[in-house]
């Protein structure tokens, strides 16, 4: 019996120093409220101004871990602890489409969709080769 309960304590001891060891090894990864990228408004339109939040508890934030292709980017400002903005403008040759904005944290990559619709005003082409000449209407009235 006395075997029996020194083995279990061994066992319960190894386990018990394993585990931290494990863990550390391991590169830390944020959990579901400790990171996220968020951009507001969700959808605008080529040259719209549009804000990207980034949180990422316990890592210093740069711009460069932000990928946002179709935006120009600004200058980063604290908001609050752990919490930053980006002001940021869609690009003015951006097309119409839906566009992942994406923010490394540790070894996540968290991504948030921006919709970009087609501006306001600026008629789409309908026709893609226009007609040339006089409309060809028949060869008119003729008379039985």
């Amino acid at each position: 019996m006395r075997r029996l309960v020194s083995a279990a304590a061994i066992a319960v001891g190894i386990g018990a120093v394993a585990a931290p060891l494990a863990n550390a090894a391991q590169p830390q990864q944020p959990d579901g409220g400790d990171a996220f990228v968020d951009v507001r408004p969700g959808t605008a339109k080529p040259g719209q101004k549009v804000t990207v939040t980034l949180l990422c508890v316990g890592q210093k934030e740069d711009l460069g871990k932000v990928s946002a292709p179709v935006l120009e980017l600004g200058a980063l400002k604290a908001k609050e602890s752990s919490v930053y903005e980006v002001s940021a403008t869609v690009k003015k040759n951006t097309k119409p489409g839906t566009y992942t904005i994406s923010y490394k944290c540790y070894d996540s990559v968290l991504k948030k969709s921006l919709k970009v619709v087609a501006p306001e005003g600026k008629p789409q082409q309908q026709v893609t080769v226009k007609p040339k000449g006089a409309a060809e209407t028949g060869g008119g009235f003729t008379a039985a």
